[in-house]
């Protein structure tokens, strides 16, 4: 009786979720909130002559399903829109079945605070990715990057990155529930500051806050939990000191890891250790800072490692002949990192050693 009873319930929901009746009046919702956008646009005419009654499936950069009668994806990349963030958030973030949104590139302004402080205004269900990259009138803080996360439960992909939004966390753990929902967050290539107290953002899986301002050394934990983090590039900051021992403690999955372009020094490799607090590790790059001793044969024990980057370093020494054995393949860039003749002799198969 129980499985006859979910499997009517299953059938009705499929009817319902297919109904001419409900998926006509989604769509006079999505027509009349992208009537709001379009009016609020500067630049109309990239819009072509889109109005009401043509349809949210025939606005320009909607994608469709179900015999093109729900809109799931808009994506106006690229066109020069002349658009408020504000009208954005009350429009385009709040379409019901929608799950991607692109303005990457799309001449949007304003600030992201101008959302609403208090947030009285929530994403649409389904919205799992926005892009708002490539937007240099975009300002705003890391802060509001939070609230804007805050306000859409469904996000796992957040693209902020080549705007104009500055300033560090906003505080020890703060937010980081929050920021622990998504899977993908690029704030690169921004105006962020900081003290390297990055504690409050361990929970994303892949986090890109490469070419902002963020300096000082590296907190020791870096992160109170990135259990679940796979990608961490810090590229391109200001960030100096030694890496201490622990910094990464606790990120057990990270797969790849960006620190070139900073002000670190100390001995190489930075934590020893690394092998056993981050057995996945395939993707490290450390070039252009200032570490200096030799390489360990402890290197060698990160199985997974298939690319090492510490070229324009001060090192010196031979490389290890344990980072590169018989099986697997592997990239070791020295370049401007060792002497040539201190290089091991012997090639082993697999392994492509560029200078």
């Amino acid at each position: 009786m129980g499985t006859a009873l979910c499997l009517a319930l299953a059938v009705l929901l499929l009817l319902l979720a297919n109904d001419p009746v409900l998926v006509a009046a989604d769509d006079g919702v999505d027509e009349q909130l992208l009537e709001r956008f379009k009016a609020a646009v500067r630049n109309r005419g990239e819009l072509g002559g889109w109005t009401r009654g043509d349809g949210a499936c025939s606005f320009p950069g909607a994608a469709c399903v179900r015999g093109g009668k729900r809109l799931v994806s808009l994506s106006l990349s690229g066109v020069p829109l002349d658009v408020d963030f504000r009208a954005v958030a009350g429009t385009l973030l709040q379409l019901g079945g929608v799950e991607v949104v692109s303005l990457r590139g799309a001449n949007m302004s304003g600030s992201l605070a101008s959302g609403g402080v208090a947030v009285v205004w929530r994403c649409g269900q389904k919205l799992a990715q926005l892009d708002l990259s490539g937007n240099r009138a975009l300002r705003g803080s890391v802060a509001d990057a939070r609230v804007l996360a805050g306000a859409c439960d469904g996000l796992r992909e957040l693209n902020l990155s080549g705007n104009a939004l500055v300033g560090g966390g906003g505080g020890k753990g703060d937010g980081g529930d929050i920021f622990a929902r998504l899977d993908v967050l690029d704030l690169s290539d921004n105006n962020i500051t900081g003290d390297g107290d990055l504690s409050w953002m361990g929970g994303v899986r892949r986090l890109n806050l490469a070419w902002n301002s963020i300096s000082g050394p590296l907190q020791v934990p870096a992160f109170t939990n990135c259990s679940r983090m796979e990608s961490l590039d810090l590229s391109g900051n200001l960030i100096s000191g030694e890496v201490l021992p622990g910094a990464l403690s606790g990120c057990t999955a990270l797969v790849s890891l960006n620190l070139s372009s900073n002000h670190l020094k100390g001995a190489f490799p930075p934590d020893t250790r690394c092998s056993r607090r981050s057995p996945r590790l395939s993707w490290l790059t450390l070039s252009l800072n200032h570490f200096h001793g030799s390489m360990p044969d402890s290197l060698g024990r990160l199985a997974n490692l298939r690319m090492l980057d510490f070229s324009s370093n001060e090192l010196s020494g031979a490389i290890p002949s344990s980072l590169c054995p018989n099986t697997g393949s592997k990239l070791v860039q020295a370049r401007g990192a060792l002497p040539a003749e201190q290089l091991p002799y012997r090639r082993h198969p697999g392994e492509d050693l560029q200078l």
